[in-house]
């Protein structure tokens, strides 16, 4: 673990995650993020997910939408840019029996790891 006194200390958790990512296919769906912040969730502490976006259909990114807009009224107009359907799309990617809230509730880090992770899926995939 890095030091938080020295700014220029390696976290050898982010090095070992982004080496796994730099090793996966560019274009692969399957992703493990490593919490900063570990969670439990019905008994279950949780030091990582993982998360198979090539496993997403187009019914899955219509049942999104679809909730969103009876929870919210809103209409979903570019899903890349949409922070709802991003945590809402991930939940759906995620192995892990977790949820929209459980992101949520995650940590700063971890939460915009885990948008960003699906940003940039939406992105490569939108040809």
């Amino acid at each position: 673990m890095a030091d938080p006194k020295n700014n220029n200390a390696i976290d050898e958790e982010e090095l070992n995650a982004a080496q796994a990512d730099a090793e996966s296919p560019a274009d692969s769906g399957k992703r493990i993020v490593i919490l900063k912040k570990p969670f439990e969730y019905l008994g279950t502490t949780y030091k990582e997910l993982h998360f198979d976006s090539d496993s997403l259909t187009g019914k899955d990114s219509l049942e999104v939408e679809d909730e969103i807009e009876k929870t919210t009224h809103m209409t979903v107009v570019a899903p890349a840019l949409n922070l709802e359907y991003l945590i809402r799309i991930s939940a759906r990617a995620c192995s892990e029996p977790i949820g929209r809230d459980d992101i949520l509730n995650m940590n700063l880090a971890d939460f915009n790891h885990i948008r960003n992770m699906a940003r940039n899926f939406m992105l490569r995939s939108d040809r």
